[in-house]
């Protein structure tokens, strides 16, 4: 395989692959790399911070800033603990390394590697890269768990701890809390990020006048004291 360096001279060098479309390609990178230079490195907290702005830009919600926030600052805590300075000394073995590092379920490492496999394709688009380091990692493999449910002696259980929850808070308002959040999931089949961001206008009346179809749904929640309901939420407008 020949390209042309910066300083016109023709070289050979070998592509290591039988596919024509291969080297091809490593051509093309070369002959791009000979002919528009790299930037100046870039440190991993300059890589984070363009990461984090381009996130933002995106108006993602903010659970998923927050779960690239904790991916970037695991990144940059770990290349300050092994001297990683500039972004392009990140490679697969580090990345290995790092990913070896804790002991976490494989849905929950599968979903970390591909937060990284976005952050560094960033970095690959903006030329702060060669190329993707996580590429070389593979891909994780989950093996599915069924989803099951309670049964009316557990859930009655999880219940019954809500009027007990001394050890976490002597507060008497965590446990109203707790005891509404846990039955209205239940009667409702909202997640509990759903649940827990529900708002006081989404409920009351199922009679009010709507300016559009609304379906009501009826919870049984009697469980609930009415003289307790001040004890939600000091916010007019959350529930939790």
């Amino acid at each position: 395989m020949g390209t042309v360096e910066t300083t016109g001279a023709f070289v050979r060098i070998s592509a290591r692959t039988r596919a024509w479309e291969k080297a091809e390609k490593k051509a093309r990178l070369m002959d791009a790399e000979a002919s528009d230079p790299s930037p100046e490195r870039v440190t991993v907290e300059e890589a984070r911070d363009a990461f984090t702005a381009k996130k933002r830009g995106q108006r993602l919600l903010h659970s998923w800033l927050y779960k690239f926030s904790l991916m970037q600052r695991e990144l940059v805590n770990f290349a300050r603990g092994r001297g990683l300075t500039f972004i392009d000394e990140f490679s697969d073995d580090e990345l290995g390394l790092l990913s070896r590092s804790r002991k976490i379920a494989p849905i929950t490492a599968q979903k970390r590697q591909e937060r990284w496999h976005s952050f560094f394709s960033d970095c690959v688009r903006k030329r702060w890269l060669k190329q993707n380091p996580v590429e070389e990692l593979g891909s994780i493999k989950v093996r599915p768990v069924p989803t099951d449910y309670f049964s009316q002696e557990e859930f009655q259980k999880l219940v019954n701890v809500t009027y007990d929850l001394t050890h976490w808070s002597t507060n008497p308002g965590h446990r109203v809390r707790v005891r509404a959040l846990l039955l209205l999931m239940r009667y409702s089949g909202l997640r509990l990020n759903d649940a827990v961001t529900l708002e006081r206008a989404r409920t009351g009346d199922a009679n009010a006048p709507r300016l559009s179809f609304v379906l009501c749904l009826m919870l049984p929640i009697n469980h609930i004291d009415k003289s307790n309901s001040s004890l939600l939420s000091h916010s007019p407008a959350a529930m939790f």
